[in-house]
């Protein structure tokens, strides 16, 4: 007899193979559509060129001149994309004039560079050198004059770098004494690289420590400070965090800030290098500025409290060090106007001007004036966990950030300040603008927010607000929504359908108007199969034209995105699949959505039918497999002779596409699978698209049975599954 191979829609892994008969259990690059399974899209390369680092920011917006623009934070640099190129804005640090000379050896590309006022940069960091000159032989001016990668950093003055020309005997110049040193802002780290998050065995514990009396041996103008912690049990490479710092010492920074108190700045973590079981250093190169004491003092401080790692471990629910920006390069940014606002995650805020062009590259906030009255520089915040531009009302917020009341203000990992409606550069709050703050009291630190059409969500790490413009007098009010909620990673939200959705610790959660935990058939299957060590690097994506939210994640194992889970909103059902992908932007002004590869590529999805990201063309690897099925409860032998196909190729550009179609048997639900040949179905015709749902004779015995249509090796093939036949006759019990 016929019987009709008719699966629930979505994946459920939350059930053993054998319970979850009658639907689907495993799959990769597919989804549903009205019920039914098909290959997703393709996706092809945006333009040949390519940037540098891991993007995990991605940002469109339309410039008033009709200029299609896209923004793209990396690990190691920040671009405007626009036509295809990506140009180059990350931002200038500091920038030092007249202070750096050069050195080549005979032979080699490696050059020395000695900068006399202090360079702060790190190894990987980028510097732009100009006004050099030739150094008398292949090292010429042009060699010289452009942006560098620093390769090693053997003192505060000193770093070197590798040039494009191999220097001969006659390089024996020193660059002359204009040269100036611009540094931009340091590189980030591409992986997860501090843990401090959920997840099972044993983490790290943290106790508080009070110092000996002025534990800090601090020299003027070096940022480099000493501490005195008597068997404090620390390697190179572990972090304090400093509470409390009794007696404060004068510091200046690159940002040109000036003898302000240490405490404003110094009240956050340090990754610490050992210099023996007594004592260690940290350096004072915070979010990219560099910041030296005033004068010296071998014994500073007063009476110091910081935070260190136990010598004991215990589970999660432990106190944690949360200094984020050292842990991975993440982005935030939003529009304002045809212009952007960026900046990294609980570091600098920076802003680019669409006016001054592709070659103009972004500027810190705080460098920016106002001609409103009362303006005042200092009070412009420096530091953000997030930054966006509310719609409505056209403030910049910057959210764990400075605290309101100048320069001296330190950061707060709670605090929300936003500027004056239209002047991103007037923060001072006066009677006669709208710029304001508000302190959030739930939780620890602010790790994200989103916006959506009615409000801004702001989420700590145990807390959901709504952040709602009302207008003069308060500009903005604040309402707890939801408490003892949890988020995974800062970029692990999103917002569609007028829906917000975003993944927890432990669980997935819908806004609608309320908070709700939203039930899901692979909870277990993706928490029990991710990377907790990497948790940071979630992010999610919307899918609007099939109605889906997408997160990504790294599998077992696996320290770079590998994975994904996709909830589909309308059908209200859940699949899943591998895409190593960096960062997701939903379609909004672009034809299709765009996505990040791990090769420095721009990719368009929903392209297609194939992976074009490379020279070449190659299928996607796409599949479905059901769960075991049986005859009546299993307790006899089912013998399957045809399999009848309903299927169809529409959307496909190869000449014939095929697919193959699999049954698989085996006799018991715990036995091994019988190897079965898979039959593969081909199209003659493309149109009608149904004529080629050949009959397909096979041979197949066994107790419960799997179905797979596999779509792995055609290229140009896109296949969508009906409801395919088989003729199946009882066959004993043995």
């Amino acid at each position: 007899m016929l019987q009709k191979l008719q699966f629930k829609p979505g994946i459920n892994r939350e059930v053993s193979n054998y319970t979850n008969e009658g639907g689907w259990y495993d799959s990769d690059k597919i989804r549903f559509k009205s019920g039914y399974p098909e290959q997703i899209g393709g996706w092809t390369r945006v333009s040949s060129s390519q940037y540098l680092g891991i993007a995990r920011g991605l940002i469109n917006w339309i410039a008033l001149d009709g200029d299609n623009l896209t923004g793209v934070g990396t690990n190691k640099k920040y671009y405007v994309e626009e036509g295809g190129t990506f140009y180059d804005i990350t931002p200038i640090r500091a920038s030092n004039a007249n202070t750096t000379t050069f050195s080549a050896t005979n032979g080699s590309a490696v050059i020395t560079a000695t900068d006399s006022s202090g360079h702060g940069a790190a190894v990987g960091d980028s510097v732009l050198i100009t006004n050099a000159v030739s150094l008398g032989g292949l090292i010429t001016a042009t060699v010289l004059n452009t942006e560098h990668v620093i390769t090693s950093v053997p003192s505060s003055t000193v770093y070197t770098f590798t040039a494009s020309a191999t220097a001969n005997a006659s390089d024996s110049g020193n660059g002359g004494s204009a040269t100036d040193a611009s540094y931009l802002i340091g590189v980030g780290p591409s992986e997860f690289s501090f843990v401090a998050g959920w997840g099972s065995g044993t983490w790290p514990d943290f106790v508080d420590v009070t110092l000996g009396t002025d534990p800090f041996n601090v020299s003027a103008g070096s940022a480099t400070v000493t501490v005195t912690h008597t068997g404090h049990g620390l390697d190179t490479g572990d972090y304090i965090y400093i509470n409390s710092i009794g007696t404060s010492f004068a510091l200046s920074g690159t940002d040109g800030r000036t003898a302000f108190a240490c405490t404003d700045i110094m009240l956050t973590a340090f990754q610490i290098t050992k210099v023996n079981t007594n004592s260690y250093t940290i350096s004072l190169v915070i979010n990219g500025i560099t910041y030296d004491p005033d004068s010296s003092d071998s014994s500073a401080g007063g009476t110091v409290s910081i935070r260190k790692k136990n010598t004991t471990t215990s589970t999660w629910g432990t106190t944690v060090v949360s200094d984020l920006a050292s842990q991975l390069r993440l982005w935030t940014h939003d529009s304002f106007g045809e212009d952007l606002v960026f900046g990294e995650y609980q570091g600098g805020v920076f802003y680019w001007d669409k006016s001054d062009g592709t070659s103009a590259r972004g500027e810190t906030l705080h460098n920016q004036t106002s001609g409103a009255t009362g303006f005042d520089a200092a009070y412009i915040p420096r530091t953000a966990t997030a930054v966006l531009v509310a719609d409505q009302s056209r403030h910049v917020v910057c959210l764990g950030t400075d605290r309101f009341g100048g320069a001296g203000g330190g950061f707060d990992a709670l605090q929300i300040r936003w500027s004056a409606s239209e002047d991103l550069a007037m923060w001072v709050p006066r009677t006669d603008n709208t710029a304001g703050d508000y302190r959030l009291d739930n939780g620890s630190q602010i790790v994200t927010a989103i916006q959506t059409r009615q409000e801004i969500l702001i989420f700590t790490d145990t807390a959901i607000y709504s952040m709602q413009f009302v207008g003069l007098p308060y500009v903005f009010t604040f309402n707890l929504l939801a408490t003892n909620i949890s988020i995974i990673s800062p970029n692990s939200v999103i917002t569609a359908n007028n829906l917000v959705f975003w993944m927890g610790h432990d669980k997935f959660y819908v806004y609608d108007g309320q908070v709700r935990a939203l039930p899901s058939t692979l909870r277990s299957y993706v928490y029990d199969g991710m990377n907790k060590n990497q948790e940071f690097q979630i992010f999610a994506g919307g899918n609007e034209g099939f109605n889906e939210a997408w997160w990504f994640y790294c599998s077992s194992g696996s320290n770079s995105i590998d994975s994904y889970v996709i909830y589909n909103y309308l059908e209200n059902i859940w699949y899943f699949g591998s895409m190593a992908r960096s960062a997701w932007l939903d379609s909004g002004s672009k034809s299709n959505p765009i996505a990040a590869d791990y090769n420095n590529r721009l990719l368009y999805h929903e392209v297609g039918t194939d992976d074009i990201s490379g020279t070449s063309a190659t299928s996607l690897s796409s599949y479905i497999e059901s769960s075991d099925f049986d005859i009546g409860d299993g307790d006899r032998f089912g013998y399957v002779s045809r399999l009848i196909p309903d299927l169809t190729f529409s959307g496909s550009t190869a000449t014939n596409p095929e697919v193959s179609l699999t049954l698989t048997p085996r006799n018991f639900s715990g036995a091994s699978y019988t190897t079965e040949t898979a039959k593969s179905v081909s199209a003659t015709a493309l149109s009608p698209t149904e004529l080629y749902t050949d009959v397909l004779d096979v041979r197949v015995r066994g107790r419960q049975m799997k179905f797979k249509i596999d779509g792995s090796s055609s290229v140009g093939t896109k296949w969508q599954l009906g409801t395919p036949r088989m003729d199946i006759r009882t066959d004993g019990k043995r």
